[in-house]
């Protein structure tokens, strides 16, 4: 009686290691290290990414030297004391260029490839703000040559030419959020859930910051007049508020690695 059922265990399971077999056959895709995803699928990591650049590593430093908070232990002593060298920079330079530069314009070339184009002025959109971001930190650096395997050291462009391309980035996102040429990306879309209106508006303000910085001032004006009219519409990353620890990257760096806030008075122009 044993003999027969150890027979039918064997054979049962035989027959269930086949139609495994049978169901995965011709794939070989480790799930943890996907080997490519399409434009839509990337959206979310592209936007989460640039909320990492911006409100980060970078965005503490500013406040370090602004006097918003002091840095009083770990690494942000030193940086508190102006104590850095060029590599401290190394890990914000990967994540402008590696992490949402390179990423935000494969997301464009397969949403161009599939003429979903409003996808397309998104990653115009988000690469102008991390572009834009850096030039202004730093100045010159790689624009035209960048993230592109033909120039592995690619060449610093001036500045100015920087923000020029910058802008052109900007309104070519306009005129691709205005087309009817697109495929449905609103569930992927963590800031507007694909509301055309609200990165229209927002290509704007961009446009109006990055000419401030160049001190375009009348061209300033003009897109800001087109630019973020509400505070529903403002371009915002979104974070969590249920629970404690859901902080955002500054917040959850003040209270983990020796940061201090310093409530400081707003300095309205008649203060002055």
């Amino acid at each position: 009686m044993n003999k027969h059922i150890i027979l039918i265990l064997i054979i049962a399971s035989g027959i269930h290691f086949i139609s495994c077999k049978k169901a995965v056959e011709g794939y070989n895709a480790d799930p943890n290290n996907p080997q490519d995803a399409d434009a839509i699928t990337m959206l979310t990591s592209v936007e989460v990414n640039n909320m990492v650049l911006q409100e980060g590593e970078l965005a503490r430093h500013t406040g370090l030297w602004n006097g918003y908070f002091t840095g009083e232990q770990f690494q942000y002593q030193s940086i508190q004391q102006y104590l850095v060298i060029a590599q401290d920079f190394n890990a914000s330079w990967q994540l402008s260029f590696a992490s949402v530069v390179k990423n935000a314009r494969l997301m464009r070339q397969k949403a161009q490839a599939v003429n979903n184009r409003r996808l397309a002025g998104v990653a115009q959109v988000i690469e102008a703000n991390a572009i834009g971001t850096t030039t202004a930190l730093w100045g010159d650096i790689p624009f035209k040559q960048a993230i592109n395997d033909s120039f592995p050291n690619a060449v610093f462009d001036p500045q100015a030419q920087v923000y020029a391309g910058v802008q052109a980035l900007l309104d070519s996102a306009i005129l691709n959020f205005a087309s009817t040429a697109f495929i449905d990306f609103s569930a992927q879309d963590v800031h507007f859930a694909g509301n055309m209106a609200k990165w229209t508006q927002t290509a704007y303000t961009l446009k109006a910051r990055y000419y401030l910085h160049t001190r375009q001032y009348a061209l300033a004006l003009t897109a800001a007049q087109n630019g973020i009219s509400a505070a529903a519409n403002n371009w915002l990353a979104p974070h969590s508020a249920l629970s404690k620890g859901t902080y955002n990257c500054i917040t959850s760096s003040l209270r983990r690695t020796g940061l201090v806030l310093w409530m400081l008075p707003v300095l309205m122009p008649w203060d002055s």
